[in-house]
């Protein structure tokens, strides 16, 4: 038997499962002092990794950008150079896929206008309908998702102007688990608990 796209199941299972951590480069607009007619535009280098797949042997990596390999840059440098505030940036409990080896997790992300002006925010984002599968029984991770922190959504693709005095919730995709569940050894289990990248 043959796989979707034409790859042995001995190939497949030699790879990664599917992830969640592409690059999606947000882009935000928006004044650096809300009394002052001057925009700012300025292109995230940060908030843009979801969870990587879990990979054969090991859980997948988390908020990692892949295949390319780029770093995250710390929130303060865009804080410095952007109207910008990181209220939080933090794994996304429960996003990676569960399995003998746990799909990466996502993060997520909270920023808002530094004197609580209106910003414009450009979205580019992936894994928002279609999760990061599992194979061999292991869960998918979760879709990405955007919001106002008032809960109102936000399209994962366009310009949305964030209202003054309202934050934006960025909440990544995780990775794709391997594995039944059920296999995964209890110390790892334990230890994903103990760090609360799951609830249970």
């Amino acid at each position: 038997a043959r796989a979707p796209g034409g790859q042995d199941d001995a190939v497949l299972d030699s790879v990664r499962r599917q992830a969640g951590g592409h690059r999606v480069d947000p882009g935000v607009q928006g004044r650096p002092d809300a009394a002052l007619p001057v925009l700012l535009e300025r292109r995230s280098e940060e908030d843009d990794r979801g969870g990587a797949g879990a990979r054969p042997g090991q859980d997948g990596l988390s908020a990692t950008a892949f295949p390319s390999g780029v770093k995250n840059m710390p929130v303060e440098i865009n804080e410095v150079v952007s109207p910008l505030v990181f209220w939080r940036k933090e794994f996304r409990p429960d996003s990676g896929g569960d399995g003998e080896f746990r799909g990466g997790l996502g993060q997520v992300v909270e920023l808002g206008h530094r004197s609580d002006g209106e910003f414009v925010f450009s979205a580019t984002f992936e894994r928002v309908t279609h999760p990061a599968r599992g194979r061999h029984g292991g869960g998918n991770g979760l879709t990405g998702n955007l919001k106002l922190d008032d809960g109102t959504p936000v399209p994962a693709k366009g310009n949305t102007v964030v209202p003054s005095g309202r934050h934006l919730i960025i909440e990544f995709p995780g990775g794709g688990g391997l594995g039944d569940p059920l296999d995964r050894e209890e110390g790892a289990r334990l230890r994903d608990q103990r760090l609360g990248y799951v609830s249970t």
